[in-house]
């Protein structure tokens, strides 16, 4: 079972953290069920399977694939179609950074509880990574480096429910919180005029459904982008509603966190907004007035949407530059692992 080949030298990597890592901030540790706590072979497996393709029907086809490192774990795409079968998927594939606080439900519609079983879908679905459980689990058994991985992880042979236990460990461990922002937090930059005024109409503008530190509320919040919604159940454009299956939430779906936002695009739960000035203009003057629009877009004048000026348009993207952390997209040990990461 090939992994990528042997690799040049790392770059320098900033200050080793504890596996266990995470900002005062953020609580101090990475929050995991104990059923699957974090362990060192278990965040190394993880990451092994996170970059495997042959984990795919195809073996064409990993977790990275529409999840890119230097882009913040996304893929740059409104509607990926690097799956299996080459179809454009529903629904834009998210960053995967700090999921382990996503305490709401996960995916654009909540529909998956945690992230083990998050992991399910993208492996099992036709359109995605199409795995066959069986057939999966015998591939894994056969190869000894990874017999090896999941008995020093869970004392266990593979099998389907400690591949998904591996990867969720893997992506609980992407804690972005080294951006220019998080370091004027500490005291320790600058931020130039134009992003602290940037700072105060974000404060003003958006917090409420973004606050820090985590840059989301992790609810779930209706735009006034569907105004219409069909009567078949598994609708995604219904949002939550696919899920809870109440007329209160059609039309909402999951607030993205906008820590590192500039790397991201496109944006929106099916990627239609090509640029966060797109984004902006839209929440100015492009909502509707839908049942479920989220209060905070109707004004008092009667009209909907946010009241931003030109120029604090400007600033307001001046400041989102700032979440931008660069170790999420360098740092080594969430990379694809070389053959010296793996024992073989």
């Amino acid at each position: 079972m090939s992994l990528v080949a042997a690799c040049p030298e790392p770059p320098e990597e900033p200050a080793e953290r504890p596996l266990n890592w995470a900002p005062a901030a953020f609580g101090g540790v990475i929050p995991s069920p104990a059923r699957n706590p974090l362990t060192t072979a278990g965040v190394a497996l993880g990451r092994r399977l996170f970059y495997d393709a042959s984990l795919s029907a195809n073996g064409a086809v990993s977790c990275a694939s529409c999840h890119r490192q230097r882009l913040a774990f996304a893929d740059a795409q409104p509607l990926g179609s690097q799956g299996v079968s080459g179809q454009p998927l529903e629904r834009h594939a998210p960053t995967l950074h700090n999921l382990a606080w996503a305490d709401q439900g996960l995916f654009w519609d909540g529909g998956a509880s945690d992230l083990e079983s998050l992991m399910a879908a993208p492996l099992l679905d036709e359109h995605e990574m199409a795995a066959d459980p069986s057939a999966l689990e015998n591939r894994l058994r056969n190869d000894p480096s990874y017999r090896s991985g999941f008995s020093q992880a869970f004392d266990a042979e593979p099998s389907l429910a400690l591949v998904m236990r591996a990867l969720a460990q893997f992506v609980r461990t992407l804690v972005s919180a080294g951006s220019r922002y998080d370091a004027y937090i500490a005291g320790q930059e600058e931020l130039s005029d134009d992003e602290l005024t940037g700072l105060r109409v974000f404060e003003r503008a958006c917090s409420g459904c973004h606050p820090a530190p985590f840059f989301t509320d992790h609810g779930f919040h209706d735009l006034g982008l569907e105004p219409d919604h069909s009567e078949d159940p598994e609708d995604v454009r219904k949002g939550r509603a696919r899920i809870t299956e109440r007329s209160e939430d059609l039309g909402r779906f999951k607030t993205p966190s906008l820590r590192n936002v500039t790397l991201s695009a496109p944006y929106g739960h099916d990627g239609r907004f090509p640029t966060l000035r797109a984004v902006l203009d839209s929440y100015r003057h492009g909502m509707q007035s839908t049942p479920n629009l989220d209060p905070v877009f109707r004004r008092h004048d009667g009209a909907v949407g946010l009241d931003l000026s030109d120029d604090e348009v400007e600033q307001l993207e001046s400041f989102l530059a700032t979440l931008t952390d660069p170790e999420l997209t360098t740092r080594h040990e969430w990379s694809a692992p070389c053959r010296t990461d793996t024992t073989r």
